[in-house]
């Protein structure tokens, strides 16, 4: 079922908690609602459930507008962030309950219930109460009750945060395989990028009420439009550093009291002229800063002091300064720096300049 969100508006008093959201879904796709705590992307999902009604705007369900259609009415499961599994139910009774409200014959009733609990792996735990039950499985009861009544749109509300970091990472593997294997339309909200570039097909980032990119995850990694979503997007998050930009016997250098880097060739032919900016934003991930003992390449880039060294398992995420400018890289193991010895650095990969106060990509060609 293909959903669209026709300039969805949402307020609350003098709050406005969605502002002017356009989005599609497409069928069959995993969507993914993106941001951090308060930014809408809750109420936005509970829009399209019905639970809450738009202040302004359409949603649509493939051909249909379904602004006044209660919830029970439009064919969705719904799954919440506590679960919400009734504690005096087996967890066949919970998985039964929407079965039963709408009235279906007791042997149909075993047959759906029995059906999906054995594709979700959990046939074994119809008898017990959900007091008995593992986080995990819980989780797994719970989309057993959304998906039992055949919907067209799964809806997913932050439905791992419960979870320990451990079993986050096995549930979400499986939620996106169960996605695919259904090819059900879902819209999962999630505030953490690790798990919404994991199962996604498309990530919509949201802030303060407003979209900020709507793209696949390759895309917004690697050609974020704004400085939050490049920021809020990988981990590490983007090293950002403050300066200005000056063109120089037909060079492009970044420049600031403590650095100067000397540009890609290509950054002039999209920025279009050659004119010094003054209060732009240079970003790098910290997977492409590379780190030598040895002065190499066209940077001016000597003297990094390390101040610090932190485990990320088979990796290290190594801090490094040049007076007040701070810069972070990933190394591995076997080349680990020392705590206050000097190195030099290079870019690997992409980097980014973004425009101070609007934090626009300047390198994006819109």
């Amino acid at each position: 079922m293909r959903v669209l969100l026709d300039n969805i508006t949402k307020i609350f008093g003098k709050v406005v908690a969605v502002n002017d959201l356009t989005l599609e879904v497409e069928d069959g796709k995993l969507v993914v609602l993106l941001g951090p705590s308060g930014c809408g992307k809750s109420t936005t999902l509970l829009m399209i459930a019905g639970i809450y009604r738009p202040t302004e705007g359409k949603i649509w369900f493939g051909d249909n507008v379904v602004n006044d259609l209660p919830p029970k009415d439009r064919k969705i499961g719904l799954v919440f962030q506590s679960y919400a599994l009734y504690p005096h139910m087996t967890v066949f009774e919970n998985i039964a309950f929407p079965l039963r409200l709408k009235r279906e014959n007791k042997k149909e009733i075993d047959k759906k219930v029995k059906k999906i609990s054995e594709f979700l792996e959990i046939g074994e735990l119809l008898d017990r109460k959900p007091i008995q039950l593992s986080g995990g499985q819980q989780q797994r009861v719970a989309v057993a009750r959304a998906l039992v009544k055949s919907p067209d749109i799964l809806l997913l509300d932050e439905p791992l945060s419960n979870l320990d970091a451990k079993l986050r990472v096995v549930m979400r593997t499986e939620l996106k395989k169960m996605q695919m294997r259904l090819g059900i339309t879902t819209i999962f909200v999630t505030h953490d990028q690790s798990e919404a570039m994991t199962v996604a097909d498309k990530i919509a980032v949201i802030k303060n009420g407003v979209l900020q990119q709507y793209s696949s995850p390759d895309e917004l990694y690697d050609i974020p439009k704004n400085l939050f979503v490049a920021t809020f997007v990988g981990s590490p998050p983007m090293n950002i550093i403050e300066g200005s930009l000056s063109f120089k016997d037909g060079n492009l250098f970044f420049l600031n009291p403590d650095v100067r880097f000397e540009l890609p060739e290509d950054m002039k032919v999209v920025l279009k002229q050659e004119r010094n900016t003054e209060e732009v934003l240079f970003g790098v991930r910290p997977e492409d800063v590379n780190i030598s003992y040895e002065r190499s390449g066209s940077q001016d880039s000597t003297s990094w002091l390390v101040d610090m060294i932190e485990m990320m398992g088979r990796e290290l995420l190594v801090t490094l300064s040049r007076e007040k400018t701070m810069l972070k890289t990933i190394v591995d193991r076997e080349h680990v720096p020392s705590i206050g010895e000097k190195v030099n650095v290079e870019f690997t990969g992409k980097v980014f300049l973004f425009d101070k106060y609007s934090g626009k990509n300047l390198l994006c060609e819109e």
